[in-house]
């Protein structure tokens, strides 16, 4: 199994762990606003696609730690990038599908009616979240590029010492 397996292996198990602790926290928003009489408002669908939403930015900032901390391998080091990329747009290709469905589904249930509004608003949420992400493994790329090169550059000793004649 390479790095980039690895990774994406952990990213799918955290995945299903974040969003199976969702699911208390979305039955709370929704008791909470029914307890307040505001059981059919678009408060209610905007706080639970915000918690939803938080999940899948903490499963980026995961992946982007987890990349970060692991050690590469010599082998690794003509992938990882690519590797990367692809792991964040999947990321957010297979939560923000899983945001978009339920933000859908939300509307209808609470609002009775589209979620056009709504869901064009979390579509451009998506695809700056993209951006962002994308932009950080281009960050890290540079940052792996400069540290490889200050690696192989001659360390040249330079004196800050300059000789004076001693007393005599």
């Amino acid at each position: 199994m390479t790095r980039g397996e690895i990774l994406v292996e952990r990213i799918e198990l955290l995945a299903m762990r974040l969003v199976e602790r969702e699911a208390p926290d979305l039955q709370i928003i929704a008791n909470e606003h029914a307890a307040r009489g505001m059981g059919n408002s678009s408060a209610v669908i905007q706080q639970r696609h915000e918690r939803r939403l938080r999940t899948l930015r903490e499963l980026l900032a995961e992946r982007i730690r987890l990349e970060r901390e692991l050690p590469l391998a010599p082998e690794d080091d003509g992938t990882w990038l690519f590797d990367l990329r692809v792991a964040v747009v999947e990321i957010i290709d297979h939560q923000g599908a899983r945001l978009l469905r339920d933000l859908i589904e939300d509307c209808r249930l609470i609002l009775g009616g589209t979620s056009e509004p709504i869901s064009g608003d979390a579509k451009k949420q998506l695809d700056r979240l993209r951006f962002e992400y994308l932009s950080e493994a281009d960050i890290m790329a540079g940052e792996n590029t400069r540290k490889r090169s200050h690696r192989h550059q001659p360390h040249h000793l330079t004196s800050r010492f300059t000789l004076e004649t001693m007393p005599r």
